[in-house]
């Protein structure tokens, strides 16, 4: 070997040690915590001797390293709303206005027959009144007492179907609703009636259709929500710190370790 070659530094082979010198070991490289506790990686204190921070380290491992249950948010459980449904009020039928005749003078001088009643300027027993009259056609308006169906049906199309009748509807269909007032207002001609079942105007008399009843959905609120029985978790006792305390050793206090309530939120 070249005395004038450092120890060490001949390329590509290993440092060589003079005769009778001890191998030295490798140092280890201390493995890297698989957990970060709460205290971080530094082990540098300006509060407390490097023995106390052992012993902190030591007692927060202790106590963070128990993998305890994460409590689950609870789930109020309440009552469903209760869906009542209530019929509507009407008639099982409701009613047709036949006009079977017209005698016609002048304004102040005619009679009108409407399903057997006759009608006159200065007589009228019906629920109907007489808007206008001339020789060939009567306007008319009626309000019903249920006109909270009348409404409903109109607003939703829930009359009678008229495909098996639609060969006896007259050509003009003068029949409105006047939803602020809830009066139906129609014109019919002599032998000509108004089916309010099918809210349509016919030639001749027609019968009226049966419907089905209107129901009305009435939501009603349940009991309220209450939170379930949680039971309580149960927090494993606090472990001690390895060896003696540093207060024992007229050392500062350890750091108080918070608790936290589990009680779910209101």
């Amino acid at each position: 070997m070249d005395p004038a070659q450092p120890l060490g530094r001949i390329e590509g082979e290993l440092p060589v040690l003079p005769n009778g010198a001890a191998q030295v070991p490798a140092l280890a490289v201390p493995a890297k915590p698989s957990r970060i506790y709460s205290y971080g990686e530094s082990d540098i204190s300006i509060l407390f001797l490097p023995d106390q921070v052992t012993k902190m380290k030591d007692a927060i491992q202790a106590w963070e390293g128990i993998d305890r249950a994460v409590p689950v948010a609870p789930t109020f459980v309440g009552a469903e709303p209760e869906i009542i449904k209530q019929v509507i009020e009407e008639p099982e039928t409701y009613p047709v206005f036949y006009l079977s005749s017209i005698v016609y003078h002048n304004a102040a001088d005619w009679a009108v027959w409407v399903s057997g009643f006759k009608i006159t300027p200065s007589k009228n027993e019906t629920d109907v009144n007489i808007i206008s009259v001339t020789k060939d056609m009567v306007t008319l308006s009626w309000k019903p007492k249920y006109g909270e169906a009348i409404t409903r049906r109109v607003n939703e199309k829930l009359f009678s179907p008229i495909d098996t009748v639609k060969n006896k509807l007259s050509k003009a269909q003068n029949v409105r609703f006047d939803d602020t007032t809830g009066t139906i207002i129609f014109s019919l001609n002599q032998n000509q009636s108004f089916a309010v079942g099918y809210f349509s105007t016919f030639e001749g008399y027609m019968e009226s259709p049966k419907l089905d009843p209107l129901l009305s959905n009435t939501v009603a609120i349940g009991s309220p929500a209450v939170p379930p029985s949680v039971p309580p978790v149960q927090t494993p006792p606090r472990p001690s710190a390895p060896n003696n305390n540093p207060m024992v050793q007229g050392g500062p206090p350890l750091p108080a370790t918070p608790t936290f309530s589990m009680q779910p939120r209101q």
